[in-house]
């Protein structure tokens, strides 16, 4: 089985296969519980890369928005601490199409051409 991983940046790639790796000083990885990509140095330092997963995965952290009243535009605060992904969707679960407009870390605003009810999930 290989597991391919690509670190996109100006310096380095990285290919990480089941029997060995390659490149940058690697020895180890693994996945940690939160879902996070962890790949040990062969000098003791430990690098977080970040979430992966499959295609099918369960996002680490998930907020649901319900907007019941149809507003124009929905202001949400998340307190996730990041600007997270929208998906948005009418109250028959229909994507939907909207301009997002990050507030801060904790709070976007959503805004449509006309007032609208439904849901955004936030990852």
């Amino acid at each position: 089985m290989m597991i391919s991983i690509s670190i996109v940046d100006p310096v380095s790639a990285l290919q990480l296969s089941e029997g060995g790796v390659v490149g940058l000083g690697v020895t180890g990885a693994s996945i940690s519980s939160a879902g996070h990509l962890l790949l040990a140095l062969a000098n003791g330092t430990t690098i977080d890369a970040g979430r992966v997963g499959t295609g099918t995965a369960a996002p680490a952290t998930e907020f649901a928005w319900t907007q019941s009243m149809p507003a124009a535009v929905w202001h949400v605060t998340h307190n996730l601490g990041l600007h997270p992904s929208v998906r948005i969707t009418d109250q028959s679960g229909d994507l939907v199409s909207a301009d997002v407009v990050y507030v801060d870390l904790n709070n976007l605003n959503i805004i449509f051409a006309g007032a609208q009810a439904g849901f955004a999930y936030l990852s």
